[in-house]
């Protein structure tokens, strides 16, 4: 009886150490970080089938700082007051216009992922659809600006990547009306981790 305890016992300490190590091994931190800086969110006004669509948009720049060439496939997240979150989409009006008005630079989401060579800067816009103008505060998240992610358990045992994301909250107050005139400010910037 004793012997089948202390087998037990072994396996189970196998099996914990074996999913500690797992956890160690998969997760990467101090890996490599992209320098990011962007514009004010921005709200553009454009007239689709004789109505009025408004889109926020953000210009940014990155620029590889490390000895390496990185692989770049960033996600933009915009997060308003009431809590929705709306992910940057692909809009070819949106961008032929912000590209007239920004400068032939500026480069589309497709254009901007993949490979920055060590030492390269390229400006790019994230543009979204659907949020409400008359929100006072909004948090942008900005993933695949660094290389680390860790593994972490859920309440239900569920392992979950979690990728570090470059978070940027801004007060914009004003109401719906004109929303492209209201005045935006950064108050505060940080990274936190998110799925």
């Amino acid at each position: 009886m004793l012997r089948k305890g202390l087998c037990a016992f072994v396996v189970l300490v196998a099996v914990t150490a074996g999913a500690y190590a797992y956890v160690n091994r998969v997760s990467r931190l101090d890996t490599w970080e992209i320098a990011f800086s962007s514009k004010p969110p921005r709200v553009l006004e454009v007239t689709e089938g004789g109505s009025l669509s408004q889109y926020t948009y953000v210009i940014y720049e990155v620029t590889n700082k490390t000895s390496e060439d990185i692989d770049f496939y960033p996600t933009f997240q915009m997060e308003a007051d009431n809590g929705k979150v709306f992910t940057a989409g692909i809009y070819p009006t949106v961008f032929a216009q912000l590209s007239k008005r920004m400068g032939k630079d500026l480069l589309s989401f497709s254009k901007i992922t993949g490979i920055i060579k060590s030492g390269e800067t390229k400006k790019g816009v994230a543009v979204f659809k659907g949020a409400d103008p008359a929100a006072d505060t909004l948090a942008i998240y900005v993933t695949g600006l660094s290389g680390d992610f860790t593994l972490k358990k859920t309440e239900s045992g569920k392992l979950v990547a979690l990728y570090k994301t470059f978070k940027l909250c801004y007060a914009r107050p004003g109401d719906e009306f004109q929303a492209s005139l209201d005045p935006v400010t950064l108050k505060s910037t940080e990274w936190v981790w998110r799925e």
